[in-house]
């Protein structure tokens, strides 16, 4: 079996990105081809995370989700269902227009029309940002109705600031342990509330301390999604802590305590280690 992959998405993103997008690609040229899985104006191939296992075996079934997530977050790839029943769990995806521009034999004019004639006037038309200049208008139908309600109030409400999740890039401005963007991005899916820049911030600072324990940022980060924790805290890594300056015997702990005594949820250590 022989792999390539798109230079140029290499180069502005990686292999791994690269050779996914290729396989999509491969898959929708012959779909257009032969006018299969053409909805909502994409070209559409579908893969269980099983048969991508079995396609790229150089991959972990963790790996994949992280390049399938970056390729989403890029703006590279979409992800749909037009699976014909409810418990099929198949995924779909489609290469985006920001991905056509790297491959010039999808942007013939007999597969844009093909596209673009399965978008409704009121749909998405990111197709009309193609190279190849096929563009279609959508008149908007005018509002003939007139607003007959008049405003008894002039007080301004209180609107809630919606707290919204930071984008890779942002996270990328903010990341000075050099995390790798696709443990961020798994982290933004499995938290529950938003990753603020606050909370980004205070995120840091607690894996700048950890760090002084002789867990790495990585390391730490690495449990934390093992866990599902939804952050990392110092008290978190009391087990590791404790073994690591026991066996290093950097830092003397208590004799009378053994290891074994050491938990996740006990904070008592901390006055026993002789800094």
């Amino acid at each position: 079996m022989e792999h390539a992959f798109n230079v140029e998405i290499a180069k502005i993103y990686d292999v791994d990105l690269a050779l996914f997008i290729q396989n999509l690609k491969h898959w929708t040229l012959r779909n257009l081809a032969n006018k299969k899985h053409i909805h909502d104006g994409y070209c559409w191939t579908f893969n269980t995370l099983e048969a991508l296992c079995d396609i790229f075996p150089y991959w972990t079934s963790r790996q994949l989700q992280r390049i399938i997530a970056r390729a989403v977050d890029n703006g590279l790839v979409k992800k749909g269902n037009y699976n014909t029943t409810t418990y099929d769990r198949t995924c779909w995806y489609a290469l985006t227009s920001k991905s056509y521009e790297f491959f010039p034999e999808l942007n013939e004019e007999k597969y844009v029309k093909l596209l673009i004639s399965t978008i409704s006037p009121n749909g998405e038309m990111d197709l009309t940002k193609r190279l190849n200049g096929f563009h279609q208008t959508v008149t908007p139908i005018p509002d003939t109705k007139t607003d007959t309600k008049t405003d008894t109030k002039n007080k301004p409400k209180c609107v809630k600031e919606k707290l919204e999740n930071l984008s890779l890039e942002e996270f990328e401005k903010n990341n000075p342990h050099g995390l790798p963007g696709d443990l961020f991005l798994e982290w933004k899916k499995m938290r529950k509330k938003p990753i603020t820049l606050r909370v980004l911030n205070a995120f840091n600072k607690e894996l700048s301390l950890i760090a002084q324990y002789g867990i790495t940022p990585i390391d730490a980060v690495n449990k934390m999604l093992d866990r599902q924790w939804s952050t990392v805290e110092l008290k978190f890594f009391a087990n590791d802590i404790a073994f690591n300056k026991t066996k290093s015997n950097i830092i003397p702990i208590n004799q009378n305590k053994k290891q074994t005594d050491y938990n996740d949820d006990d904070t008592s250590w901390i006055e026993e280690i002789s800094l």
